[in-house]
């Protein structure tokens, strides 16, 4: 974290610190992250607000339980440029938040642990290059370009499906996106809803939110679709 400028003055807050990470294996990651930059004065508001650092995982990472990274409300990129996995399938949460920095997840999130809810929370870009499978999707407030490749939410046996919700005031592109509920062995289970809201143009591949069929012989109904 950077430090507060001096009360009274017009100076700037510190600069949060540049994070670089690497392991020749894999970077298991045991704790949260925070590069914020501290409030200049007169505050608040982000006018004197010091940037927060930029945060880069250069290589493969695991999720050793739930995490956060944040760089703050002002500038400073976060980038994934490995594969990302959880611990156990559907239960490690990533919350990244990035103010008016940007979001890159380069290489295939959940490929082998799939992830809890990932959240990005602020960006000024969002990018995901491989597919990503997690217990839901969520950007809550982007305002640059959000391009995204294959989201997959399918709930896992006998859950619904998770949410997949992405709003920025840039342009949207998604790929293909995969809300379906979960095999069941009973009643059908529903998909999770879909919702992407763009500010200027946005453009969709493939939804499936396909609601779960209830288990062979039953006379329980099949799970709802998304919507």
């Amino acid at each position: 974290l950077g430090s507060a400028a001096f009360g009274g003055s017009t100076l700037a807050g510190g600069a949060g610190g540049v994070v670089g990470l690497t392991g020749t294996t894999r970077i298991d990651l045991g704790g949260n992250i925070d590069t914020t930059g501290c409030l200049g004065d007169p505050a608040p508001g982000t006018a004197n607000h010091g940037a927060g650092g930029a945060v880069t995982v250069n290589s493969a990472a695991k999720l050793l339980a739930s995490r956060t990274i944040t760089t703050g409300p002002t500038a400073g990129n976060i980038t994934f440029s490995g594969t990302t996995d959880g611990s156990t399938d559907f239960l490690e949460n990533l919350t990244l938040t990035a103010g008016t920095g940007t979001v890159t997840l380069t290489g295939i999130v959940g490929g082998v642990k799939k992830l809890g809810d990932i959240q990005i929370v602020s960006d000024a870009g969002l990018t995901t290059t491989n597919a990503v499978t997690a217990k839901s999707f969520t950007e809550t407030a982007g305002t640059g370009t959000t391009s995204l490749n294959a989201i997959t939410t399918t709930g896992a046996a006998d859950t619904v499906g998770g949410a997949v919700s992405v709003t920025s005031t840039g342009a949207i592109t998604a790929g293909t996106i995969t809300s379906n509920g979960g095999v069941s062995t009973g009643v059908g289970r529903a998909a999770g809803g879909v919702t992407l809201n763009s500010g200027t143009v946005l453009t969709t591949g493939a939804i499936n939110a396909l609601g779960s069929a209830a288990f062979g012989g039953s006379t329980l109904a099949g799970g709802a679709g998304g919507v």
